[in-house]
This record gives structure tokens, sequence and C-alpha cells, in this order.
């Protein structure tokens, strides 16, 4: 977890407004009740990702402007809240009903429950590659900004929110993990807003599914990772996995893993990265503990053997043909 958290408590509005407006959006506040206010602000990031929570002590209205095109998702941790869009359409959310999705270019009123605690997801451009593109978030926060928070696929995301909220409030997140838990996080919310748009007959979210699954088989080649492990990091799953692979790659999960282990070694290979280690260490690093087999993959795929790959680009290896 990022070691620059923040945690302010105010008694002013004005200071919770203007702790607001630097960490996401500008935003607007407008004091609702007679009481004195007891803000709090609890911010901290993963690798780009940041969360922040937020409770103001009392009803209040929030007018967050669209500037700085930061995309949100909003929930009720305690407590509820109304949203107001700009076209004048309201909608109201609480705890452990739904959560409310903000596009990057749309402004929106709060007005926040007296007691209301707030979590905030905010998602830069690249996160919503990873989920379908900007277009299509901006698309499904104008016009199903509502995200219920029942079902298995919010249970687990909501689970890894309280993990990480933890992490922050104790600030003891390991130094190194963040991108991991960023990554599954973001696995999780796009499997939610996959599954939104498939009970509203919405199109075949099997390609971002398999974005997910291909993005995590990547990033951890060395591991020794299981269809149960990889729909995990999807957010969906064994069954949906396997269905969507074949659908649309014509190929079994671990068949597209293998391959991409493959094609993983090739380019190490060609570009000269086999390491001190040879090309043992490099077969082990693209997740082979087999190297005879891997040898015979490596053949079967590319005509020839690595320990020939590796000698017409001058680089030496332990692994002989």
């Amino acid at each position: 977890m990022d070691r620059r958290q923040l945690w302010r408590r105010s008694d002013s509005l004005e200071e919770f407004e203007a702790t607001m407006s630097g960490l996401l959006r500008p935003c607007r506040v407008e004091g609702r009740a007679r009481t004195r206010y007891r803000t709090e602000v609890l911010h901290g990031r993963l690798d780009r990702v940041g969360l922040t929570t937020v409770s103001l002590g009392g009803a209040a209205q929030v007018r967050v402007s669209a500037e700085k095109g930061i995309s949100l998702l909003q929930i009720p941790l305690r407590g509820g809240f109304s949203a107001t869009d700009r076209r004048g359409g309201t909608l109201h959310f609480a705890q452990g009903i739904a959560a409310q999705l903000v596009g990057p270019d749309a402004p929106v009123r709060l007005d926040f429950q007296p007691g209301t605690r707030m979590l905030i997801v905010d998602l830069g451009p690249q996160h919503l590659d990873a989920i379908g593109g900007a277009a299509l978030f901006s698309r499904i926060a104008r016009d199903r900004p509502s995200v219920a928070l029942t079902g298995g696929v919010a249970a687990r995301m909501l689970r890894l929110l309280d993990f990480l909220l933890e992490d922050i409030e104790m600030q003891q997140g390991e130094s190194g993990t963040e991108a991991g838990m960023e990554q599954a996080l973001i696995a999780v919310i796009g499997a939610l807003l996959d599954q939104g748009r498939a009970r509203d007959g919405g199109p075949d979210p099997s390609p971002g599914l398999l974005r997910r699954a291909e993005r995590f088989m990547s990033a951890h080649l060395d591991m020794d990772l299981t269809p149960a492990l990889i729909a995990e990091a999807a957010g969906t799953s064994t069954r949906s996995l396997h269905r969507a692979f074949r659908s649309h790659r014509g190929v079994t999960p671990m068949v597209a893993l293998k391959a991409m282990r493959l094609d993983r070694a090739r380019a190490d290979i060609e570009a000269g990265r086999i390491g001190t280690d040879g090309l043992t260490g490099l077969a082990m690093r693209c997740g082979f503990n087999h190297m005879g087999l891997f040898a015979a993959d490596y053949r079967q795929r590319f005509g020839v053997l690595p320990s020939q790959a590796a000698r017409k680009t001058g680089g030496a290896g332990f692994l002989q043909p």
C-alpha cells in the first residue's frame, strides 16, 4: 500500500472541501444540519487506484465537478446517499444494496444522510482499458449508474475492499504487493460490470473476461496457475472461463497459458534475455519446471530446440538438445 496515506479529521466543511478537491475532483460542500460537523477523510493508494473513505457527521450536499476526468465507483459503507445527475435524475444508494458509477465526464450532486460513510474508488484511463475502455464505462455510468451489491461477485469485491481498507487504516501494506492487489480489484470490478450488462441483455461479456484472464496469466507466467486461480482473478467461474476460451480462442485456458509461456520464452531468447542461470532459469521463470518437456514443447511450436535458438542469437544455456 502506498505509504502516502492521508487521514484527516476536521470540524470544518471548508477544510473537507479543500481536501477532497485536491485528492479527487473539485467539489463544493453545503451543510444541511444545525449540528456540529465532524468530517473524516481516509485515503490511500494501491499502485495507481485510489481508495478514499469519507464521512461528514451530518446531512450535507456535495456538488462534484467533472474536472480531472477521474471515473468513480462510490459505495455506501454505512447509511446512504442520493445522487442527482446533470439531467436531474436522482437515485438512492444504501449500504449493502447498491453502489454508484460516475463517468469521467459527468458532474454529480450528492446528498449525504446523517451518519453516512462512503468509499470512493477512483479509476484512471489505464484501469478503464482493462474493463472495456473509457467510452464503455461512461456509457454504463450514464445509462445504468446503479450497481447491485448483492451476489457472489459483489461479495468478493467488498471482501477485497475491506481487506485493503484495513491495510490503509493500519498503515501496514507490504511493499511490492500493490500491483497484484490492484489487478485483482480491477478484475472483480470488471466482472461486476459484465454481470450487470449480461442481466440487462447487453453485449457478450466474454471478451472483457478474456482480457482480464489473459492479463493475469501474462503477469504470472512463473506461478503454478490453475483454471480455478485464473477464473478467480478474472472474476468469473471456472466453467465460464472454459466456455469463453473455447468460444473466442478455440482452446482451453491451460493450452492458451502454455502458448503464452512459450511465446515469452522465445521472446526472451531472441532478445538475449537468458540470464546467468541459463535456459534452465529462463524456463522456470516462464513457468516450466520440467526441462525435457519445455524443450519438446518449444520445438513442436517453433521448429527448433531452445538451445539451438539461443546459439543463433549468441546466447548460451545449460539446457542441451
